[in-house]
């Protein structure tokens, strides 16, 4: 069962977050990734890395795109270029979360008592990097990576053929 490999009490924002804050979360922790909760801890969406990269944070860009080389600076970026991104970083601020995040009702989520094969397919058959594990009034429980899933399978493996870590 999910739970037993999910992270516990994962670092969530509330809809209300700036985006600049939040990016910052995603940046000194390392998160592709964060869950969306209200006050009283409720999954109300997810918020990603693409979701803040096509926020409009990076200039000429409104919305999501599909042309993903376009999302990262050219190595040669001029002063001008510079310039016009600071303007794009002015513009975002004071920007939130709630304007830019996947709500619940396009999520995917599970609950913990989902198998670990039922969450692994479900990350592979929708392409998520991370899925939500809820209770019966969706509150946030905790998240399941693909890492996790990996390191669980890996695990099982080893386990039954008798190789210790």
């Amino acid at each position: 069962e999910i739970r037993e490999t999910m992270s516990v009490d994962p670092i969530s924002v509330q809809p209300e977050a700036d985006i600049l804050e939040v990016a910052r979360i995603m940046l000194d922790r390392k998160f592709a990734g964060l869950p969306v909760t209200d006050g009283e801890g409720k999954l109300v969406g997810m918020v990603s890395d693409l979701d803040v990269m096509t926020s409009e944070l990076m200039p000429g860009h409104k919305g999501r795109i599909d042309d993903v080389d376009a999302l990262f600076p050219d190595p040669g970026m001029d002063w001008a270029s510079f310039r016009s991104l600071k303007k794009q970083l002015k513009k975002i601020k004071g920007k939130t979360i709630g304007d830019i995040m996947t709500p619940t009702t396009s999520c995917k989520m599970i609950t913990p008592d989902t198998t670990v094969d039922v969450a692994a397919n479900m990350l592979i058959r929708h392409r998520l990097r991370r899925l939500p594990v809820v209770d019966a009034e969706g509150r946030l429980l905790g998240i399941v990576t693909r890492g996790d899933i990996l390191r669980s399978g890996l695990r099982r493996i080893l386990d039954s053929a008798g190789v210790s870590a």
